[in-house]
């Protein structure tokens, strides 16, 4: 569960003025952005393990958890759907590991807390 604060910047003009009180949005708005922030993880598993050292197989829970920082990069579209509608689409890529807790064996590496995310939404101007 991540907590972060965004920069988003439009890549054309959302829309023009034509009075003080009115304004008349775009069809398409491009954007792009990036941010930084901290993200909560937490990683189970259970079932039988192999230890190595005599080839037993055990039954264990493994689990890790805590807190890391993040980056991520990101990129979307507004759509304008009708007068007060809206429709966004977004592609995020985010960054960040995070070391094991004792629970898992020396051996293992950082856990790999990356992954790109895809989100579609409607949305109201008022």
């Amino acid at each position: 569960m991540p907590v972060t604060a965004n920069v988003k910047v439009y890549l054309t003009d959302r829309g023009r003025t034509v009075s003080r009180f009115a304004w008349i949005p775009s069809k398409v708005a491009p954007y792009v952005g990036g941010g930084v922030g901290i993200v909560w993880y937490e990683f189970v598993q259970d079932g039988e393990f192999v230890d190595f050292n005599n080839l037993d197989i055990f039954v264990d829970r493994l689990s890790s958890s805590g807190t890391s920082a993040t980056g991520h990069v990101f990129g979307g579209l507004d759509l304008s759907i009708g007068g007060i509608w809206v429709l966004t689409g977004e592609g995020r890529y985010s960054f960040g590991s995070a070391e094991m807790d004792r629970t898992f064996f020396e051996e293992f590496d950082n856990i790999d807390l990356n992954g790109l995310q895809m989100t579609v939404g409607i949305g109201v101007r008022f």
